[in-house]
């Protein structure tokens, strides 16, 4: 493990790794050509070279072989539990090479607004840089009565509705996937990402509420009301109205029905695990 004046908190990379929203890494070593998604925790661990981490996993004191994928919301902490993981597909390759392109040019064109343009053109609020697939990028368009606090980050399309509260480091960004839409009444706590793929776009009805910590990625399209808790995900997936998801939840690719509830720490990526949340009648 690297060692420098950091301590147990040191980690070391290799090159063409991509590290997704809300992730956190300690004292870990990462290989070449690495995916880590949103919310993954890794301590204590090496990824070989192509290793491909998915969201909400958690892995301690362990070395993932090479080319290996971690299911979404695994726990890995034994040797033994690694050794056994399976090998990704060519799909997740192409994926990792996908992520890795499209950033390659935001880090090319959001360092172009900052020689250009300044400080102010990366901060705040501001419209997304032009990129191969948005030539011509829109701004923000905030309704009425709109509350921003400290440090939030709106950029590129986002439209966002009337009376509406965005928490302390939140991040809402049009960037890539476009629009991202909230209706009225949304209340936003700190630390919240909006982001989705290219090509795609998160659109929420009215009255959103979210806690602290929680990954929105797109695409995704979700009704009015949808109660959100503390360090959840959902992506890829259509949500009802009067849905509520709790902490530490991951839905990924799948259709909520309105009414649903999803328990703290369920993991729902099939459509038979979502339909177990339908309210009776």
């Amino acid at each position: 493990m690297p060692t420098t004046d950091c301590g147990e908190i040191a980690s070391s990379t290799g090159e063409r790794n991509s590290i997704a929203h809300q992730a956190i890494v300690r004292n870990s070593t990462i290989g070449n050509f690495t995916f880590v998604g949103f919310h993954a925790e890794l301590s204590n661990v090496v990824l070989e070279d192509g290793a491909f981490v998915l969201h909400g996993a958690r892995l301690e004191n362990v070395r993932i072989p090479r080319d290996r994928l971690v299911p979404i919301g695994a726990v890995i902490t034994t040797q033994a539990e690694a050794d056994a993981l399976p090998l990704k597909t060519e799909a997740n390759a192409e994926f990792q090479n996908e992520v890795l392109e499209v950033n390659r040019e935001f880090a090319e064109h959001y360092a172009e607004l900052f020689e250009s343009q300044g400080f102010g053109a990366v901060t705040r609020i501001s419209p997304a840089p032009p990129t191969s697939w948005n030539l011509n990028p829109a701004s923000p368009t905030l309704a009425d009565n709109i509350r921003l606090d400290e440090f939030v980050r709106l950029v590129g399309d986002v439209r966002l509705g009337s009376n509406s509260v965005v928490g302390q480091r939140t991040s809402i960004r049009a960037d890539e996937g476009a629009p991202i839409e909230i209706g009225n009444n949304a209340v936003i706590e700190d630390r919240v990402t909006f982001h989705a793929l290219k090509n795609t776009s998160i659109r929420i009805g009215s009255d959103l509420k979210t806690s602290d910590n929680v990954v929105f990625h797109g695409p995704l399209q979700v009704g009015d009301r949808l109660t959100i808790e503390d360090d959840a995900i959902l992506f890829r997936s259509t949500v009802g109205n009067r849905v509520t998801i709790g902490a530490n939840a991951i839905v990924v690719g799948v259709t909520l029905a309105d009414g649903a509830v999803v328990p703290p720490n369920a993991i729902v990526t099939t459509q038979e695990q979502a339909d177990a949340f339908v309210p009776s009648p």
